[in-house]
């Protein structure tokens, strides 16, 4: 909280100091406000004390691409597996959340966007939101970063075979984080699921098409079973053999903190 309010003050402190003619707010953590209305409404009337009028731009994607994101962040991070049934995976929470923001700022006062291109780097959504709100040429003068945190096919079975495993603190032994340094492929879902999370996602469709006016293009997103994918690329091998090395260093530092402790527990218990 202390934090939080030493933030506000220097937000307010700067506003007054700059009287800006037009204030951009972005964060990925307004959307969990939608599930409290009057955070919402406390939102609304703090901002309009620095603007006469507040605009909320939301950025969308394809519920389908969304929805198979989520399933390999899921298997990354290991709180799926890839042969856990897709009939429970999820639907988008985008709707609740929309919906959520227009019944306190209004209908009016909305904007939805489209992800540009489909594989979305930061610098292109950038572009597109600083030309929404007026500053394109503001825009070519920002550098961004773009961190890929997707995993490769190798990268992604790899985590998948290893979610069960743990160290003593029940955390798990091969992150997502250490298996990006695998590069290759991307697996591809077969026919078949990709049909049925399609299914899964015909609301939140539905809910664009006629709510906003959105279509998202066809997308050719289906491919042959995992075991007739080429995934385990020379690149592949390579940056596994490299995970695995680096792995197997920490795990021997490890080994000699954990003997240095030992040791140095023993001589105080000698001189006990």
């Amino acid at each position: 909280m202390a934090r939080n309010l030493e933030s506000q003050q220097l937000f307010e402190a700067e506003f007054r100091a700059t009287k800006p003619r037009l204030l951009i707010l972005s964060s990925e953590h307004l959307v969990q406000l939608h599930q409290d209305r009057r955070g919402l409404d406390t939102l609304r009337d703090y901002l309009l004390r620095f603007a006469k009028r507040v605009d909320v731009i939301f950025y969308v994607r394809d519920p389908l691409l969304l929805m198979i994101s989520r399933l390999f962040h899921g298997i990354k991070r290991g709180d799926r597996r890839l042969n856990a049934p897709l009939g429970n995976m999820p639907e988008s929470p985008a709707p609740e959340i929309i919906e959520a923001y227009r019944a306190v700022f209004g209908s009016d006062h909305l904007k939805l966007l489209m992800f540009p291109g489909d594989l979305t780097r930061k610098t292109d959504i950038m572009e597109s939101f600083w030309r929404t709100v007026g500053l394109s040429a503001l825009g070519r003068e920002i550098d961004t970063v773009n961190a890929n945190q997707s995993l490769s096919g190798a990268g992604l079975l790899i985590a998948d075979a290893l979610s069960d495993i743990q160290d003593d603190n029940s955390n798990r032994v091969m992150n997502g984080s250490r298996l990006q340094h695998i590069r290759g492929p991307k697996l591809r879902l077969e026919a078949a699921s990709v049909a049925q999370m399609r299914a899964r996602c015909e609301e939140t469709y539905r809910y664009y098409r006629e709510t906003w006016g959105i279509e998202f293009p066809d997308r050719d997103l289906e491919g042959p079973p995992p075991t007739q994918q080429d995934l385990f690329t020379a690149d592949s091998v390579q940056g596994i053999a490299q995970t695995f090395s680096e792995v197997a260093e920490e795990l021997k530092a490890a080994k000699r903190e954990v003997a240095q402790l030992r040791r140095k527990l023993n001589q105080e218990k000698s001189r006990q």
